[in-house]
């Protein structure tokens, strides 16, 4: 009997970093939401491998976004490409307007025991996320994949953390990205 899997491997994931908006219809969101506030809007979503959040301000977008390498998506404003790592960092600015600095960490588990211990930890996190999904792949012996997203806003600024965890590989992905006006 063969299990499906509930996303790709960690390997394959890609964090890329645009100083333009892109059309939600590039993207199977799972779950989205849109934050408006004074100065700026947030436009969040999960995705099956990743997520997507675009931060708008005075007419300008700065787009995150973390979906497998091979998913296809236009290199017009893509300013950042990088692979996942066990930790990287980027920032990207739009001059005098906003920018975004972006942390990724990949967390390796060495056994499956880790993994269900950290695994309960992060789905906790999850639980109290403003957005989140549970990728259930019907193999019940597994914890299921999952994904959340929360976010700290302040007048000027957003902190968005996200989590996406990958069974299969033992593997949990943590993404911290600031979105500030400058």
């Amino acid at each position: 009997m063969s299990v499906r899997h509930s996303r790709p491997p960690v390997d394959r994931l890609v964090l890329r970093l645009y100083d333009r908006a892109l059309h939600p219809e590039l993207f199977a969101e799972v779950v989205s939401g849109r934050v408006k506030f004074e100065q700026f809007e947030l436009t969040v979503g999960l995705c099956d491998t990743g997520h997507l959040i675009q931060f708008t301000t005075q007419g300008e977008t700065l787009t995150e976004v973390l979906l497998d390498r091979h998913a296809v998506l236009p290199t017009r404003g893509q300013q950042v490409y990088q692979p996942i790592e066990a930790e990287r960092v980027a920032t990207l600015e739009i001059p005098g307007i906003a920018r975004v600095h972006t942390r990724t960490l990949i967390e390796y588990c060495e056994t499956a025991a880790q993994y269900s211990q950290r695994h309960r930890l992060v789905a906790k996190s999850v639980k109290r996320a403003w957005l989140q999904h549970n990728f259930a792949d019907g193999y019940r012996l597994r914890e299921p994949a999952l994904s959340g997203l929360s976010l700290n806003c302040g007048a000027r600024h957003v902190q968005v953390q996200t989590w996406h965890t990958f069974p299969e590989t033992c593997e949990i992905c943590e993404v911290e990205s600031l979105f500030e006006l400058v």
